[in-house]
């Protein structure tokens, strides 16, 4: 235990020292962008790759990856719901922040930690689904919906230009197809990629840090609150449902039931941005997330009795 929370709160750590390094000036507040940009074509995608070279797809167990997918849809239609009435900025804070698990880096720890082989494997399982939101879909949806398309330019034409558009989407969908057709990757382009790999949980964390501003106005404050709230009260229902309800094996509803406290992707405030939001509010909810992920994470092993 000791050792999965030491490695949480360094990604904590990590945060705090960018925020801090651009207070003291060594950062503008501008440079984030540099870091979107290295962790959405480079470090992101690389990892993705070592992930697949990695990890084997069961077929049987394809209904975690779909349940991965479908709680991000519904996360994200809870988002949509309560922003109904708010502006374009704070809709697409709330569409962005309110779906979406950061599994890799953050809650896949606790299920190696814990659970064994098999518990990794059921958190892989419904990262594979939950990515396909987090890497391009729940931002070309909300893009989509809040900023619309080119004029006579069809829906789904549209939305397959929207998530053309996301390098890690790209990826994870070409990597997904190799894997359900049995294609190998090659463990040499695995350990070319690794140390690019090894470097994405610090970049990513190190762009939220920049991001991060606790100077945010009245009704944005409010709005991340209401974001952190929703999201563990979504994630104490989803994890009694897959924990008690789903008749699955128990090291996968175990793993299921700690995955779902996991924090926002650390793509989160970059999509935000480009949907029109504020990046420094939603950096605000990725930073509480995590310290109720801590807490929400703990909790649920302490009732398992892990």
């Amino acid at each position: 235990m000791a050792s999965v929370l030491w490695k949480a709160i360094s990604f904590a750590f990590i945060i705090f020292l960018a925020f801090g390094l651009k207070k003291l000036g060594l950062f503008k507040p501008t440079d984030y962008t540099v870091m979107v940009k290295i962790v959405l074509n480079i470090t992101l995608p690389a990892a993705v790759i070592v992930s697949f070279a990695t990890t084997t797809l069961d077929l049987s167990m394809l209904i975690v990856t779909l349940l991965g997918f479908l709680a991000n849809g519904a996360m994200l239609l809870i988002g949509l719901g309560l922003s109904r009435k708010k502006s374009k900025a704070l809709r697409a804070l709330y569409a962005i922040c309110t779906p979406g698990y950061n599994i890799g880096a953050f809650a896949m720890p606790f299920a190696q930690g814990f659970l064994g082989a098999a518990g990794v494997a059921g958190a892989c399982l419904f990262d594979t689904g939950n990515a396909i939101m987090c890497t391009g879909g729940s931002y070309a949806a909300t893009d989509l919906l809040l900023n619309g398309r080119k004029e006579g330019e069809k829906f789904l034409l549209s939305l397959l230009k929207k998530l053309g558009s996301s390098v890690p989407f790209l990826t994870y969908m070409a990597m997904l197809i190799l894997s359900l057709c049995r294609v190998q990757i090659p463990m040499a382009l695995a350990d070319f990629l690794q140390p690019i790999a090894n470097a994405n949980a610090y970049c990513a964390m190190f762009m939220i840090g920049l991001m991060f501003d606790i100077q945010l106005r009245p009704e944005t404050l409010k709005a991340v609150a209401s974001i952190v709230l929703v999201r563990n009260l979504s994630a104490i229902a989803m994890a009694a449902v897959c924990y008690f309800v789903l008749p699955l094996p128990l090291p996968i509803r175990q793993a299921l039931a700690i995955v779902v406290f996991a924090p926002p992707s650390a793509l989160s405030p970059a999509f935000t941005e480009k949907c029109g939001g504020d990046p420094a509010a939603a950096s605000c909810v990725s930073s509480l997330c995590i310290l109720t992920a801590l807490l929400g994470m703990t909790a649920v092993l302490a009732l398992m009795n892990l």
